[in-house]
């Protein structure tokens, strides 16, 4: 039966989590896989790539129980260059083409709306705040990290689509 909602905050940074659409428990977290390769180009002299076959192995044994995956819309950010911008749509693009290859219907949402429907705003800090409210006992294994915040948000994400797209999830169950 199909019980999961995926929520993904997209990156080679980001996080993907995956909670019980009924008893908001979570299921899974994980980071996004990355793996690297020697550049001339970068000052560091490495090049960060999504490890597309990991994500799709995490991925893989929950497919069939997931209704549905939420990501967080791709958008140019003040201040962020051409390349950043192209690496983070690229990581996005692969993302939904791994989700289209395992079956998992796809909703994009803009970041100021489901941030907005929780009482969230672009800080961190409140995030991670309304992570620690909700789900006290896994703070030490799954948010401690100061890096979490993705994680928080790729929870706080799927639960956005557990309230504001009840209706919808209902009827595709």
């Amino acid at each position: 039966m199909k019980t999961l909602i995926l929520g993904i905050d997209p990156g080679l940074t980001g996080a993907l989590a995956l909670i019980d659409f009924k008893t908001l428990a979570i299921e899974a977290v994980f980071d996004v896989p990355t793996y690297r390769t020697l550049s001339k180009s970068r000052k560091s002299g490495k090049l960060t790539h999504i490890d597309m076959y990991s994500t799709v192995s995490k991925l893989r044994p929950y497919r069939d129980r997931i209704i549905m995956a939420l990501i967080e819309e791709p958008g140019a950010m003040p201040g962020q260059g051409l390349g950043s911008t192209f690496k983070f749509g690229k990581v996005c693009g692969q993302i939904e083409g791994l989700l289209a290859g395992l079956d998992i219907p796809l909703h994009p949402v803009k970041p100021s709306v489901w941030k907005m429907a929780l009482g969230l705003d672009a800080d961190k800090n409140a995030t991670m705040s309304e992570i620690k409210r909700l789900y006290p006992q896994l703070v030490a294994s799954m948010f401690s990290r100061k890096k979490d915040h993705d994680r928080a948000e790729a929870v706080l994400l799927a639960r956005f689509a557990t309230t504001h797209l009840k209706s919808f999830i209902e009827f595709c169950i």
